[in-house]
């Protein structure tokens, strides 16, 4: 596992709105690997370019404030009965560092032919993030011969949020199922995550990657869990390299979600207090 990285990351805080000091940590990371990608008005970053390969998604921002920020320098790793876990003195933001560690440590130690997304607003459902990465790239041709997506940013150890959530399909599902089995890793059903948006455009799946108690002081991750999660990606994607079957866009359907969402950017403090009374 690199703990540098886990250490550089974890040590910094984007939460909603304020997520510049991730944005130019990933892209100093990304231009001293030697990977090229995009970064359009809003911060999203994506990397396009590779046809017929997989995209890896997670998010940037995390649920937060100031207080979160100062603190997030604190973070250190300790020994459990569990096995080794990062813990801070706040909430550490691993919704969604740990969906970013891997295509990272993907990006750096597998392989850098893959496509992926680095979103900003996921966390209080911004239009600026992923609706509109998916707007700008929906015609790529690199995007549209992507086979599918994972998005990592699952809590837990375990869990394969697809069909149930009408992700992807049940054959895809049934795919990733029979790799996970080696990884613990099984069906469940999940809420809210930039695969409501690429749903509309490809098979996807939430998998699980180690944070637990997200959104709260008591937030930790498990290193085994994380380092397992990367391991079950690598696998998916050594694995699973012919496209299945295509999924037709919904173009109306992406069109009414879109509709709907201008109003949620209207509201984000709401579902912020909400989050602060619900864990604190």
């Amino acid at each position: 596992m690199n703990k540098k990285l886990l250490f550089d990351l974890f040590s910094l805080y984007g939460y909603t709105d304020k997520e510049d000091d991730v944005i130019y940590f990933v892209k100093n990371y990304l231009d001293k690997i030697g990977v090229s990608y995009n970064e359009d008005v809003y911060g999203n970053i994506y990397g396009m370019n590779y046809p017929n390969k997989p995209i890896l998604s997670a998010h940037m921002d995390a649920v937060g404030d100031e207080i979160d920020r100062n603190l997030a320098k604190f973070v250190e790793i300790v020994n459990t009965k569990d096995g080794e876990h990062l813990i801070g003195h706040g909430n550490i933001g691993g919704d969604d560092k740990c969906g970013i560690y891997i295509i990272l440590e993907y990006l750096t130690n597998v392989s850098k032919e893959i496509n992926f997304i680095l979103s900003i607003g996921e966390e209080q459902s911004r239009n600026k993030g992923i609706p509109y990465v998916i707007s700008t790239i929906k015609d790529n041709d690199v995007f549209k011969s992507a086979p599918y997506c994972l998005v990592l940013d699952r809590k837990g150890a375990n869990d394969i949020v697809c069909s149930l959530n009408e992700y992807g399909s049940v054959y895809f599902e049934n795919q990733l199922l029979e790799i996970g089995k080696n990884y613990g890793y099984d069906i469940n059903k999940g809420i809210y995550s930039d695969a409501n948006i690429i749903r509309y455009f490809m098979n996807c799946a939430n998998i699980s990657v180690g944070y637990y108690n997200a959104h709260s002081r008591y937030e930790y991750v498990s290193l085994d869990n994380l380092q397992n999660a990367f391991n079950y990606v690598c696998d998916i994607i050594k694995n699973i390299t012919e496209p299945v079957e295509k999924i037709e866009w919904k173009k109306n359907a992406f069109k009414k979600h879109l509709k709907w969402r201008k109003y949620s950017d209207k509201v984000p403090n709401c579902f912020y207090n909400l989050f602060k009374k619900l864990y604190f």
